[in-house]
């Protein structure tokens, strides 16, 4: 799969459900036909004014018209220029593992998307894989600081999707663009999947590139080319998602990512870039004889997955196979009668990991406590 057309599609994938799902569709370019071109042309209409807005945030920021707040701790901001997923959850998982290496105390302020009551599914799985870190999720991510300094004893805070989030300052702005859509699409919200006009990335202390993994090394020295000339003083780093075992979503079992090589497998995903999962699923050999993909952070029912087993049962399927970050929602449901399986991934860091470890060893000097002191 490569990013030459900065679709990042799936081949053959259901689409995804519900009205996410319709408008990517459209903003991509994958719907045709005369309603879908119309729907493109009011679209981009009214990216002019999220444009318009995007700019004044960001002079009344820049020119402190809208106030920063300091917190009382170190921020490192793990952030995206594009709405959806682009690997932000496994980045904060690797920071936040070093810094305890360190010696430090971090704790992740999040805002909490599709959380309804208690946290979300990101949150749930940073909870497994990083037990006793502090995770707090709350639309006022300054309260949230706050409330982790004071009542949780961190003394370093990691931003999770933070670089649009002006309101508190960072020491570290670190930004994640997907190497199979980079730019998406080419327009702002919501005409294409843009937050902000690729020259935001100017801000950036470090631009990282993910999904590396799934395009070819011309198109990543092609956009590392563009991000040079976006953000000239930042170092660029490149990151892949490795699997590195299967399990179960209701038992403890552990296999090798080779255990899928020919199986066939049923897909299914509520993330904000399902194509990327479903390459992957494709990548180790797995014979993908059905895939649906779901909104991201979608809240999984019963109802949701009598319909995917009945689906993959049709397609000859052998088991059903997800993603961490939907497992931990699947969890709390009923098994199938199909086993649910779990794609583990890990991100690694292929090239810019000592540019990334010298910016937080830097930062982790300069905020270390003096001798004596907690």
């Amino acid at each position: 799969m490569t990013a030459d057309s900065g679709r990042g599609r799936a081949r053959g994938a259901e689409a995804d459900t519900g009205a996410f799902g319709r408008w990517r569709a459209i903003v991509s370019g994958e719907a045709r036909g005369v309603l879908p071109a119309l729907a493109r042309a009011l679209l981009r209409f009214a990216s002019w004014g999220y444009r318009a807005a995007v700019a004044v945030r960001n002079a009344l920021y820049r020119t402190g018209v809208l106030p920063v707040r300091r917190a009382a701790a170190p921020v490192v901001s793990v952030g995206n220029l594009t709405a959806g997923g682009t690997g932000k959850t496994p980045l904060v998982e690797w920071i936040c593992t070093e810094l305890v290496r360190r010696g430090r105390r971090p704790a992740i302020l999040s805002r909490g998307y599709g959380a309804t009551r208690g946290p979300n599914d990101e949150a749930l799985l940073l909870a497994e894989r990083l037990p006793g870190i502090v995770h707090l999720q709350h639309p006022d991510r300054v309260r949230a600081a706050q409330a982790a300094v004071a009542h949780h004893d961190a003394d370093f805070l990691v931003l999770d999707d933070g670089f649009q989030h002006r309101r508190l300052d960072r020491d570290i702005d670190l930004v994640l663009l997907d190497a199979t859509c980079p730019f998406g699409y080419g327009y702002l919200l919501p005409r294409g999947l843009l937050r902000e006009p690729p020259r935001a990335l100017r801000r950036a202390d470090m631009v990282l590139l993910t999904r590396c993994e799934l395009v070819s090394r011309e198109r990543i020295e092609a956009l590392r080319a563009r991000v040079q000339r976006l953000a000239p003083e930042a170092p660029i780093g490149e990151v892949a998602f490795v699997p590195f075992e299967v399990t179960e979503v209701h038992g403890t079992g552990r296999e090798p990512v080779a255990s899928l090589a020919g199986q066939a497998v049923y897909a299914f995903c509520g993330i904000g870039n399902p194509a990327a999962f479903f390459a992957s699923c494709e990548r180790l050999g797995a014979r993908l004889v059905g895939r649906r993909a779901f909104a991201d952070h979608h809240p999984y029912t019963e109802a949701d997955l009598a319909e995917i087993e009945a689906a993959a049962r049709a397609a000859g399927a052998r088991c059903l196979l997800t993603t961490h970050k939907d497992a931990v929602k699947l969890s709390a449901l009923p098994p199938t009668a199909l086993p649910q399986r779990v794609l583990q991934i890990r991100a690694e860091l292929r090239d810019g990991e000592a540019a990334l470890q010298f910016l937080l060893e830097a930062l982790c000097e300069e905020t270390r406590p003096p001798e004596g002191e907690p």
